[in-house]
């Protein structure tokens, strides 16, 4: 009986037949061999398919880590882009047509804020002060006509330290920003 094209069964095959074959041969010798060839067989690839199925899970797991982790930096890189991008057309914005200046307040304490549009259209400026001792804010929406000036101090809720930041933004200028310095 011949089980593999050599001529030759499996050890473990070919010691079945035998102790099949000194319980009385016959029908029931093949029989024997053929199950338990077939029930080899499909051990054999049973245990192929599960090798198979944890190398394609280890696979896809690997295939997933790296492409979340691709995202990660493709994300990263476009939020660098963009802010560039912002930085390159806030630079090419023209400047705030203003003067900032700082005097000491007259009625109150701390400073008070001058800022004179010297441009020639009316401007709407959104106005920040930034307090560097508590990091209390408050904003305001000046409207300054052209030659004209506006205040921010004690009279309009701020009383303006050393340290302090103002910030000036106007649609289609460059932002300005201001550290007050005695």
């Amino acid at each position: 009986m011949r089980g593999s094209s050599s001529g030759r069964l499996p050890a473990a095959v070919s010691c079945t037949v035998g102790q099949a074959q000194h319980s009385g041969g016959g029908v029931e010798t093949k029989a024997n061999v053929v199950g338990i060839v077939i029930g080899t067989v499909a051990g054999l690839l049973i245990g192929a398919g599960g090798g198979y199925m944890f190398a394609t899970k280890t696979y896809n797991d690997q295939v997933a880590a790296l492409a979340q982790s691709a995202n990660a930096k493709l994300a990263a890189a476009n939020e660098q882009i963009q802010k560039s991008n912002e930085q390159q057309q806030a630079l090419a914005m023209p400047d705030l047509p203003t003067r900032v200046s700082f005097r000491p307040a007259l009625i109150g304490s701390g400073l008070v804020a001058q800022i004179q549009n010297f441009g020639a259209t009316e401007l709407v400026i959104a106005a920040t002060a930034k307090s560097a001792a508590t990091n209390q804010q408050k904003s305001w929406r000046l409207v300054i006509a052209p030659g004209k000036s506006a205040n921010i101090g004690h009279m309009e809720g701020w009383s303006f330290a050393d340290g302090d930041e103002l910030e000036l933004v106007e649609s289609g200028y460059r932002p300005l920003k201001f550290h007050v310095a005695r």
